[in-house]
């Protein structure tokens, strides 16, 4: 009975502390009157029951780390895709650049070919000059034509580049290839092409040798439209050296591909003009693959009778090598126009290439952008999990303080209880034994 009541003692001081610390037993009730004597209220038993109780660990609050969402596959190939995409328009790009460029030198070339037109047409409507009146008739090629000593007329056509000379038998199939050139564009342009090429071209020995006899004193010098020949100018011309026979030979450099116009000019032993060649003017075409020329003329300048050996072989006539030289000038149009047609695909595929690329790029980007909405609301949610996290952490702390302190206070109040009870207990006892010493006593 003395137990019961000192339970009851402790769940009075325990719900009184309690309450003013602002927590409530399941039932409001600490008179421990139910069975046990502690139904709804804090019973701590007795002080051995209390010495053998452990304190149990506090509960670590904390939430479970935020592991932030990982980029998935297709936001990757989104960055590729638009890697791609830049590629393929710095590409296309520089296609298009390419593409203007060769625009730009088709339309210069072009140009060039309609100039070359209209001089020839200009130079086919003024009157023709007067050919020199020879002396005699000239031999066959083995013997060499005597020339009189007298100043002759006619000179020739001028012509800053190499154009088909008119009137001769020797270029009458080269001028009707050349109006067929001019009228089909692509021909147009790789002709000038063909023509701005001879400046980075290897330059071939060309060796010219004209039979004649000549008075002494007399010197001769071959002029053409190329500069190695003085680009028409006599003074800039090469001079020929007499050698045995009455051959004139003078040895110059000519770029491969090329065609030249040329005559030959008798001079005084002063300097000046004496006679020009007469007819029109003669043609020689440089092939490609040549490396050495050698010229054979006659002062007639007949066609028949004026010989090509190339690289030493058998000897030809200006009009075979003239269309071989039209040949060789198709075929580099050919390979042009197939160059053309295939660079014309491949832009084409790299046009569709690209289509495709954009359209799978859009397609990524919706992607990309859907994931990257998700990223941003678990970002959200992930800073509003943090400030929750920090809210319940911060009330744990305030509500594990006050826990603390209620459970110091409670136990210095039992200690103040179980002090008082022993107290009570010995005035008990003590009273007792007075009472029990008194009775003796009394007996006595």
């Amino acid at each position: 009975m003395q137990r019961r009541a000192d339970d009851m003692l402790r769940g009075e001081l325990l719900s009184s502390l309690l309450k003013r610390r602002g927590i409530s037993t399941e039932d409001g009730s600490a008179d421990g009157s139910s069975s046990g004597g502690s139904s709804g209220s804090l019973s701590l038993g007795s002080p051995q029951q209390q010495a053998q109780r452990q304190p149990e660990p506090e509960p670590e609050w904390s939430l479970p780390p935020f592991v932030p969402p990982q980029p998935e596959p297709p936001a990757v190939a989104a960055a590729t895709y638009l890697q791609q995409e830049q590629r393929q328009q710095e590409q296309l790009a520089q296609l298009q650049q390419l593409e203007q460029e060769r625009q730009r030198q088709q339309e210069e070339q072009l140009e060039l070919l309609r100039q070359l037109v209209q001089q020839e047409e200009q130079q086919q409507q003024q009157p023709g000059s007067a050919p020199p009146s020879a002396a005699a008739a000239a031999p066959a090629m083995p013997a060499a034509p005597a020339v009189p000593a007298v100043r002759r007329r006619g000179r020739p056509r001028k012509s800053p580049v190499p154009p088909v000379p008119p009137g001769s038998s020797l270029v009458a199939a080269a001028e009707g290839a050349a109006e067929g050139l001019a009228e089909n564009y692509g021909a147009a342009v790789a002709l000038a092409a063909y023509q701005d090429t001879l400046s980075r071209q290897p330059l071939v020995d060309v060796s010219f040798c004209l039979r004649a006899k000549l008075d002494f004193g007399t010197r001769v010098r071959v002029v053409g439209g190329h500069e190695c020949l003085g680009t028409w100018r006599v003074e800039a011309a090469p001079e020929l050296v007499w050698s045995e026979g009455d051959q004139w030979r003078a040895q110059v450099k000519l770029p491969a591909g090329a065609i030249v116009e040329y005559k030959y000019v008798l001079l005084e032993s002063s300097g000046g003009v004496r006679a020009w060649q007469s007819g029109a003017n003669n043609v020689l075409a440089v092939k490609m693959s040549e490396e050495r020329i050698e010229l054979f003329d006659t002062w007639q300048s007949n066609p028949d009778q004026a010989l090509v050996v190339s690289d030493g072989g058998a000897a030809s006539k200006r009009e075979g090598r003239l269309m071989a030289w039209a040949g060789e000038m198709m075929s580099q149009l050919s390979a042009q126009r197939q160059e053309m047609r295939r660079m014309s695909l491949e832009l084409a595929g790299s046009q569709q290439e690209l289509r495709e690329a954009r359209e799978r790029a859009e397609f990524f980007r919706g992607q990309y952008a859907a994931k990257e909405a998700e990223r941003k609301e678990a970002a959200a949610q992930l800073s509003e999990a943090r400030a929750l996290n920090t809210a319940l952490q911060s009330q744990l702390q305030d509500t594990t303080g006050a826990l603390k302190e209620a459970i110091e206070t409670a136990s210095a109040l039992l200690q103040q209880v179980d002090a008082r009870g022993a107290e009570i207990r010995s005035r008990r006892r003590s009273r007792a034994a007075a009472e029990e010493a008194d009775s003796e006593e009394a007996e006595d």
